[in-house]
């Protein structure tokens, strides 16, 4: 009896809700991975994901998200290959980006990558880039078991973050 009643309950609520592809507005289906997003949501996120907002801000032309989505990305699978060594996660942190930009053609490929290297140059946006990777970092510590030395090799790896720089 108590089925039957949920199942009526159920039914009309998923009907009413609809479905949607998470990231994707439910009226029109459209893309809305390049809003901005709190700290704890980042952290929560997975590389795949960040790495499809990534493309959508880079669509955008959103440069400041589009930089930390990549950062952050790469800085995730980077950890993994730490905490987990192995072919499979170094082939995943390899791999993840180039599906990522696959779809771009060799002048947008070229324009990406220049973008990203002349934002990472300015000193101060590399700073605010690794100060959200260390809040990232932050809030995986209340969340999850969480590697903090090998978060921050990883984003001294890939994003040349120093610790003793945000001193």
């Amino acid at each position: 009896m108590n089925l039957i009643k949920c199942i009526f309950i159920m039914v009309p609520v998923f009907l009413l809700a609809g479905c949607a592809t998470p990231g994707q507005s439910p009226e029109t289906g459209e893309s809305n991975f390049c809003r901005s997003a709190s700290i704890k949501e980042e952290a929560a996120m997975l590389p795949e994901v960040h790495y499809r907002a990534m493309q959508a801000c880079l669509k955008e032309r959103n440069e400041a998200r589009t930089v930390d989505h990549f950062a952050i990305a790469g800085t995730d699978t980077w950890y993994e290959a730490i905490v987990r060594p192995g072919p499979q996660t170094e082939t995943r942190h390899r791999a993840l980006l180039s599906e990522s930009l696959s779809t771009l053609s060799k002048a947008q490929k070229n324009q990406f990558w220049e973008m990203l290297n002349t934002r990472l140059r300015d000193l101060i946006e590399h700073k605010r880039v690794c100060s959200k990777l260390a809040a990232i970092g932050d809030e995986r510590k209340k969340t999850q078991v969480f590697d903090e030395l090998a978060w921050l090799q990883s984003s001294e790896g890939y994003m040349h973050c120093n610790a003793l720089q945000e001193f």
